[in-house]
């Protein structure tokens, strides 16, 4: 009787530490990012939904939806102008409207993905619930008027113009890819053209709005002015050497005025231009924030704001 007592106590330890095992290994899908409309992460330049097998937002996407959010990550000419990627960019939305009933969606666009994302706002406003810029060129990009202004760096632009359609490629998209348009739309001149008539969201002298909400919108942007981050990241080389054509604190491609837009978040984050999305596969520098744990955040403050 003693011995069947112990056997049943022993087969009962066991039991419970099987299941406060299996619980603690076992990981919950939370509410923490779901906002009440999809978000859609638009890529940059020389992006695509995918960059040879990884999240162009790396590890951002799934993190998002493992805390409850509808997330989207559409792949669009790599190098083109903001008026090309920014019909795409419409087109799939339309897709999505017709397929699933959405009515608006949380637009997160890093770089030239931004300006596509207040492209889209100005055409189609009713579909818009929130429109953030990472690292954007919202008052122009340094390398690109560098570019303009060099004719000797066509062979690079043409280079350029390869890769990002390689990288469509890869994502099993075959996209039109015009590295001219894509230098006209992001330098000073053509960014403040299209400011001009698109102005929603646009701040100057280096502001901010003094609230995300703006005539139906909620606006947000965040930036980092920090270059060589991660000394085992090979393209910090890359972000260093593209830094020296500017005088202003910047992120390897755009000065931190110019990541500008709607309501300012933080615009000096220790990030370079590719830490901003998670890049290369989660380097960025040991001390600076987490990009998934900002990006979750941000979701957070989206769904409070009931977007």
């Amino acid at each position: 009787m003693v011995q069947r007592t112990r056997k049943f106590k022993l087969l009962f330890i066991q039991l419970i530490t099987f299941i406060l095992f299996g619980f603690s290994s076992f990981s919950f899908a939370g509410t923490y990012a779901q906002t009440k409309y999809p978000i859609v992460l638009l890529h940059g330049f020389l992006g695509s939904e995918h960059l040879l097998g990884s999240d162009y937002f790396y590890g951002i996407p799934d993190a998002l939806r493992h805390e409850g959010a509808i997330v989207y990550a559409p792949t669009r000419s790599a190098v083109n102008s903001t008026e090309v990627r920014g019909e795409q960019t419409i087109a799939y939305l339309e897709n999505l409207r017709q397929q699933y009933g959405y009515t608006k969606f949380n637009l997160i666009g890093h770089s030239h993905g931004g300006i596509d994302a207040r492209y889209v706002m100005a055409k189609h406003p009713d579909w818009v619930a929130s429109v953030t810029t990472i690292g954007a060129p919202n008052d122009g990009s340094f390398p690109s008027d560098y570019a303009l202004a060099n004719p000797w760096t066509n062979i690079l632009d043409w280079m350029y113009e390869l890769v990002g359609g390689v990288s469509n490629a890869l994502d099993g998209h075959h996209l039109p890819q015009d590295k001219q348009a894509y230098l006209n739309s992001t330098s000073t001149v053509g960014i403040r053209a299209f400011n001009q008539i698109y102005p929603k969201g646009v701040v100057s002298n280096c502001g901010s709005q003094t609230s995300p909400y703006n005539d139906g919108h909620y606006l947000y942007s965040m930036g980092g002015t920090a270059v060589l981050t991660n000394g085992f990241d090979v393209t910090d080389a890359w972000m260093f050497a593209q830094s020296l054509l500017s005088t202003q604190p910047n992120d390897g491609w755009i000065n931190r005025c110019s990541n500008h837009f709607g309501f300012v978040l933080q615009d000096n984050i220790p990030w370079n231009h590719l830490d901003e999305v998670n890049q290369t596969n989660g380097l960025v520098g040991l001390s600076a924030p987490n990009p998934i744990i900002v990006y979750k955040a941000h979701a957070n403050r989206l769904k409070g704001a009931g977007l």
